[in-house]
């Protein structure tokens, strides 16, 4: 029996029709999945061939098999998209429906768009012209959050504070997950968060203490940090201290990011979190 490849990153999700049910299935967009995957309760009344299994590593220790395949269709508004989906147990460990693995989205000459207002799945098959896009969620539910057994990832929160910028300080959010001091606006609630169990962990109901800022010592940068007089010493001392073989490159790369270099006059800046 092959063996293939299910990378859960499980920050990816997509709300989809299918042929199989009436109401729309939740999917894991996974392009590290070599193939597709359906639970077994939502296939209904179809029979699955069990003339194709796999067995799956990437999903904790040792594999898992699967029962066979099914053949369904994807309804999206544009296009019916007619492909295989293997079969698991319901207990496999994903908080959704199934995932869209690597072979779909090659098939079909998907993309997932990312950029700062939505994340999108476009689905653009080489039969024709047009396209369809799908919003692509960070979690399988509202007001949740996935986590992968054993791994540290950036997950956008919701949180109750009023405050455009607050922060977050370190504390266990839940048995064995972890989230350290963290400066927040509003706006874009990123964090990291550590899951340190050895299951893959959908919280719901969860509830992050903050803090406000005006507790704090805040260090406002010298507006004048990056004027031409200061970059054209920074990159004098750096041309300095450049091989020649790559002198230019490294002088035309430095440029762009004088602000992360110090001169023995600047001030180095510091907090008290």
């Amino acid at each position: 029996m092959k063996i293939l490849n299910v990378n859960l990153k499980l920050s990816n999700f997509v709300f989809v029709e299918t042929s199989l049910n009436e109401s729309a299935n939740t999917f894991l967009l996974d392009t590290g999945s070599d193939i597709s995957i359906i639970k077994q309760k939502f296939i209904k009344n179809l029979n699955t061939d069990d003339t194709l299994t796999y067995k799956l590593k990437g999903i904790g220790e040792g594999t898992k098999s699967t029962l066979g395949f099914v053949e369904t269709n994807i309804l999206l508004n544009n296009f019916t998209l007619n492909h295989k989906f293997q079969v698991v147990d319901n207990d496999f460990p994903i908080p959704c429906d199934g995932i869209i693995g690597d072979d779909f989205i090659k098939t079909y000459n998907c993309l997932l768009d990312f950029n700062p207002t939505q994340d999108l799945f476009v689905v653009r098959p080489n039969f024709s012209n047009r396209y369809e896009t799908l919003k692509i969620y960070s979690c399988p539910k509202e007001n949740t959050i996935s986590l992968p057994a054993r791994a540290e990832v950036i997950r956008k929160i919701n949180v109750d504070c009023n405050e455009p910028e607050f922060l977050i300080p370190n504390q266990e959010i839940s048995p064995g997950i972890f989230v350290a001091n963290t400066i927040v606006s509003k706006a874009n609630t990123f964090i990291k968060i550590l899951n340190t169990t050895n299951k893959n962990t959908l919280l719901e109901n969860y509830n992050i203490k903050t803090e406000s800022l005006k507790s704090y010592h805040i260090f406002k940068i010298d507006p004048t940090k990056n004027s031409k007089q200061r970059n054209a010493s920074i990159i004098s001392k750096i041309s300095k201290n450049c091989p020649l073989l790559h002198r230019d490159k490294l002088i035309d790369l430095c440029k762009n990011y004088t602000d992360v270099f110090a001169l023995e006059t600047d001030t180095v800046s510091f907090n008290n979190l």
